[in-house]
């Protein structure tokens, strides 16, 4: 039986929010998969820009969607979507698992090991509209969640592939994990209306700002309470500003794009501020104080 491959990447689009890119690309995948379940390869053509995805997003990735209905000769053929993404946090790439899940498709994992010099060299030979700062990648390194599949269940379909090296092992392991998961499809779940999970989008949202901020505080209080036995009134004034405008930076990202920030959607948030070891407590706190000390000038 033949395979035909579709090759997705946000890097196709124009740099923005990459949080944004990613929903973006979730939500065409969604609606492929929604096309072709309900009416087979003749969904391609009948495949519209889903509600949530820019112009400038669809007319990038619909092309090679499209593309599909020329390759795709044999109705009994399988179709294996690549995302093309780094997801670093285990987190990006539960969103595809739980699509799968909902449509009782197949699921897997290429985890490419690459270190830090050797990910800072193939990123300087890009074209420079491509091209991510190091520090980025420095950090992307540092908070990257490889698959787990002890610990995480659902990340048991992955395969890890050393970038230096070039053994046809990687190659055959890879295409023998691609079979097993398109002959072994992730049992399908019911799911809330779309409406519902809006909402509870909203609320998480909503919860997870209102927790931090009240993290946030408990912090900025400790910090003066700290400043007030070392020095002079001015030295305390100056602290506080400090801490007013760590907190003031950290709430800005939280709600911008808390995943890429370092929180995970797999920590309980609710009520997180009023228990100092809980997951969330303890990296705002962390985050609060790294801020602090590194300030810009």
């Amino acid at each position: 039986m033949e395979h035909v491959l579709l090759i997705l990447s946000k890097s196709r689009v124009k740099k923005k929010s990459w949080k944004s890119l990613r929903f973006q690309v979730l939500l065409v995948v969604q609606s492929l998969i929604q096309k072709l379940q309900a009416s087979g390869k003749s969904g391609i053509k009948e495949l519209c820009q889903p509600d949530g995805v820019t112009l400038d997003v669809w007319k990038n990735v619909f092309p090679c969607i499209l593309s599909l209905s020329s390759r795709w000769q044999d109705s009994q053929s399988q179709l294996i979507i690549i995302i093309d993404d780094n997801m670093y946090f285990r987190s990006m790439r539960y969103d595809y698992f739980k699509l799968a899940r909902k449509y009782g498709t197949g699921f897997c994992q290429v985890f490419f090991n690459c270190s830090k010099s050797e990910a800072i060299l193939r990123n300087s030979k890009r074209t420079e509209e491509h091209q991510i700062p190091e520090d980025v990648i420095v950090r992307m390194i540092e908070k990257l969640e490889p698959p787990d599949s002890e610990n995480y269940t659902w990340e048991h379909s992955s395969v890890f592939i050393d970038m230096e090296s070039h053994s046809d092992l990687y190659h055959q392991s890879t295409i023998h994990l691609l079979m097993s998961s398109l002959s072994n499809p992730v049992e399908a779940q019911s799911y809330p209306d779309e409406e519902e999970v809006m909402k509870n989008r909203f609320q998480n949202s909503t919860n997870l700002t209102h927790q931090g901020d009240l993290i946030l505080r408990k912090c900025v209080a400790a910090w003066m309470a700290e400043s007030k036995k070392q020095g002079s009134a001015r030295y305390v004034q100056g602290r506080a500003k400090d801490a007013l405008k760590a907190k003031e930076l950290i709430m800005k990202r939280l709600k911008e794009d808390p995943l890429s920030f370092g929180v995970s959607d797999e920590w309980m948030i609710e009520l997180s501020a009023s228990d100092p070891s809980s997951d969330f407590y303890k990296f705002i706190s962390e985050s609060f104080f790294h801020q602090i000390c590194h300030l810009p000038t």
